[in-house]
């Protein structure tokens, strides 16, 4: 007899896969600044698209940063009026002994200010802090409650606060040509309107007689004394 033998071999299948070549930071860069910027070998079309694709990226990053400062402004204007307020003594309670002690500490405080005789201690603070103060501007039912300065000229206060930093809010601050202990028979007070709610904006709800309801008197502090302004027009 013959004996037939089969067998069957199996070979593996090995799958090698390449090794993909790292691309070095360098390529990267490379890579992607020739994607957005325009290339001599691009069509006209790809430039084109690119140089659109470009500037839109540039508007967005710079609406970006433009509204983030917008709003850190407004939030720095708010804790700087709060910091102002938070200036102001209260007077309203003080006997006679309390209110000169209130001087003396004042006094003893800013040795250096040159006070003006007679003004109101309840402003003492602020014009230790700014000379240019020459009072305070509220219209109840409101969030107009600012002090005012007087410069120089009508320009300063423009751009500047309070403490005199650049800022786009500005002061309210008195017409330099105005009397800020007397008044006059019309005394001007200039201040931004601005479109977040701060400054003079709510001078805005006299536009309509609800509004003039709403607040029909102004009223202004000079350092020495307090004035009532009815609104009649």
């Amino acid at each position: 007899k013959e004996t037939v033998v089969l067998t069957t071999t199996e070979t593996p299948i090995v799958k090698v896969e390449k090794k993909k070549k790292r691309r070095t930071f360098n390529q990267i860069f490379s890579d992607f600044f020739s994607s957005i910027i325009p290339q001599k070998k691009d069509s006209n079309k790809e430039k084109i698209r690119k140089i659109i694709m470009d500037l839109s990226i540039i508007i967005i990053v710079g609406c970006f940063f433009a509204f983030g400062e917008i709003y850190n402004q407004n939030r720095e204007q708010l804790q700087m009026e709060e910091e102002i307020k938070g200036q102001i003594i209260d007077t309203d309670n003080l006997d006679d002994n309390q209110y000169n002690e209130a001087w003396q500490e004042v006094f003893a405080q800013y040795p250096q200010i040159q006070f003006p005789e007679n003004i109101n201690l309840r402003y003492s603070y602020l014009y230790a802090l700014n000379q240019d103060l020459v009072g305070w501007l509220n219209i109840p039912g409101t969030n107009l409650d600012v002090q005012v300065v007087q410069g120089k000229d009508n320009d300063y206060y423009l751009r500047r606060d309070f403490y005199g930093k650049s800022s786009r809010y500005g002061c309210p601050y008195m017409d330099y040509k105005n009397d800020p202990k007397y008044l006059d028979d019309n005394t001007i007070i200039y201040g931004h309107h601005m479109t977040d709610g701060l400054i003079f904006s709510n001078l805005d709800k006299y536009k309509t007689l609800e509004g003039y309801k709403e607040s029909p008197i102004i009223v202004y502090n000079t350092l020495y004394d307090t004035y009532y302004f009815k609104v009649f027009a």
